[in-house]
């Protein structure tokens, strides 16, 4: 691993209020040692947001952005703003059949495909969900595998969802190395007692 960030999201309760919550988020960051951040929206003006994370010496690396596959020539001119190469979702539904999964993977294909000519790649964050099986055998994940273009996509595994899921977060990250670019880490509690929760 190069870097360490930090998931903005993780800190939203304090961080995502108001415009100096923002300001003094990135500098607290910077503060305790992060050199980067990964944003889940912004609530504030795009182009201050990057200018407070600039200022805080807190470099933008991929972003979860809800818009990024509606609206694709509006949001790689606000992550122009930022200096990420990668501009990612945190999930997408409905992914719950054959069908819908398809039609993300068809959506995400054509977007990376204009993100690229831009200078970005598509990023899939995933939750547990993905892991599950479809009607086809496939879980979500697979099919993702399958279907999104390497050349234009990649991958952010979320080791806690997909250790949830049942996976060894490890194993999948050596064994899908060469698609995944970033990956979510934070702590699952273990219950040795289920009796008393802990």
């Amino acid at each position: 691993m190069k870097q360490i960030g930090l998931q903005l999201y993780s800190i939203r309760d304090v961080f995502l209020k108001d415009e100096a919550s923002i300001r003094d988020g990135f500098r607290k960051i910077a503060e305790m040692g992060y050199t980067q951040a990964e944003p889940a929206g912004f609530l504030i003006d795009p182009a201050l947001f990057a200018r407070y994370a600039r200022e805080a010496g807190v470099q933008i690396v991929n972003t979860h952005y809800g818009k990024a596959l509606e609206d694709v020539e509006e949001t790689i001119r606000i992550h122009d703003l930022f200096g990420t190469r990668y501009i990612g979702v945190g999930g997408y539904h409905p992914m719950g059949t054959v069908e819908e999964t398809q039609a993300f993977i068809d959506k995400a294909n054509k977007a990376g495909a204009i993100m690229k000519r831009a200078g970005y790649r598509f990023v899939y964050h995933n939750h547990s969900g993905e892991f599950r099986r479809l009607e086809n055998g496939k879980s979500i994940y697979e099919m993702l595998l399958e279907g999104l273009d390497p050349e234009t996509t990649a991958l952010e595994l979320d080791c806690y969802w997909a250790q949830n899921a049942g996976l060894d977060p490890a194993d999948f990250i050596l064994r899908h190395q060469d698609r995944i670019r970033l990956v979510h880490l934070k702590d699952m509690a273990v219950r040795l007692n289920p009796e008393t929760n802990r």
